[in-house]
């Protein structure tokens, strides 16, 4: 079986998406096996590397700037259980900040679980160059609205 994958999908990984990245875990075992062939442009290869820390950057704003919003009445102050979420609300935002700095390590290091597997597709793969050919065909492909 050949296969593409589209710098898109190999970026999800990084960002909010359903996506399990077990499955492309075993795309790689599939492709030790050679039971699948992955075709790989130089191109996408140069669009993942330009656009993965875009990619972190946007998704890890999103999780800075999750707050545990909880507001209380007045009158929930007079119940046992109000000094339990308020402390339950801190440990909330400590947690998260702790998550984000090791978040950060991995992402500078590339050790994210994300980064392992790519890594992997990248070097399993049949890598093809980019040709002026190419180049040309895809030109005209976007200048006429179907870009590749």
């Amino acid at each position: 079986m050949n296969l593409f994958i589209d710098t898109n999908i190999l970026l999800s990984f990084y960002h909010f998406t359903s996506e399990d990245l077990e499955e492309l875990n075993k795309l790689v075992v599939l492709l030790k096996q050679k039971k699948v062939k992955l075709y790989l442009l130089e191109q996408i290869v140069d669009e993942f590397q330009r656009n993965r820390e875009n990619k972190i950057m946007d998704a890890l704003k999103q999780l800075q700037e999750s707050r545990l919003k909880l507001e209380l009445p007045q009158l929930c102050k007079d119940f046992e259980e109000y000094p339990t979420l308020k402390e339950l609300q801190k440990e909330y935002e400590k947690q998260r900040s702790t998550s984000v700095d090791k978040i950060m390590k991995n992402v500078v290091e590339h050790t994210l679980k994300a980064d392992k597997t790519i890594k992997d597709l990248f070097e399993k793969a049949k890598r093809l160059p980019t040709d002026d050919d190419q180049m040309a065909k895809a030109r005209v492909r976007m200048e006429v609205g179907n870009p590749p």
